[in-house]
């Protein structure tokens, strides 16, 4: 036989078996403190507070689950939904138990960027307008993108690491298209 007879054979068995087949239908995800629970169909209600009042979502066994009552939802740390992952972050470092909100993460890696905008619909999508961005430092401390943080927080941080330096020629914006892309590198050059 041929090498390319052997190929496709070996193919043809590897995908004829039921593990290669099956799709996987961890698609959907949400942390809490304790856990993390893959599912499908996930939906999820906020409160004026930021507070998750409703969650509902079929667990990996076929079984709809449904909660309903912010005091009867457990305490969620992240959401993934259609390929966006939402996090609880606090919106004043100094306050551990001050206010918090639910935002998307836009880039990942050792700083995480997020942006967040008045509506956060439960499939993911952001909308609305008066949006504000945010990062996320490797200590887990998150900070509101003003001009302030920018100069006396990300920016002596970014250049802690020489590879990011000596790579990124750019004048530390606090514009969207152009910070997400400065965090990406400082994530990709320094790790």
């Amino acid at each position: 036989m041929k090498l390319n007879q052997l190929i496709v054979i070996a193919l043809l068995i590897a995908v004829s078996q039921k593990g290669f087949t099956q799709t996987n239908k961890r698609n959907e995800y949400f942390v809490t403190t304790t856990d993390t629970v893959f599912c499908t169909g996930l939906n999820w209600g906020i409160m004026n507070n930021s507070r998750i009042s409703d969650l509902e979502y079929t667990d990996m066994k076929g079984e709809k689950i449904v909660i309903k009552g912010k005091t009867n939802v457990p305490e969620i740390l992240t959401l993934y939904k259609n390929g966006k992952i939402t996090d609880k972050i606090q919106l004043e470092p100094d306050r551990p138990q001050g206010p918090f909100r639910y935002i998307n993460r836009v880039v990942n890696g050792k700083i995480k960027a997020y942006y967040d905008s008045p509506t956060l619909y439960t499939d993911g999508s952001m909308g609305g307008g008066g949006s504000k961005n945010y990062f996320k430092m490797p200590d887990g401390v998150v900070y509101e993108l003003s001009k302030k943080n920018m100069n006396t927080i990300l920016k002596p941080f970014l250049l802690l690491c020489k590879e990011f330096e000596n790579k990124y020629k750019g004048d530390y914006s606090r514009k969207v298209y152009l910070f997400w892309p400065m965090i990406n590198l400082y994530n990709a050059s320094c790790k």
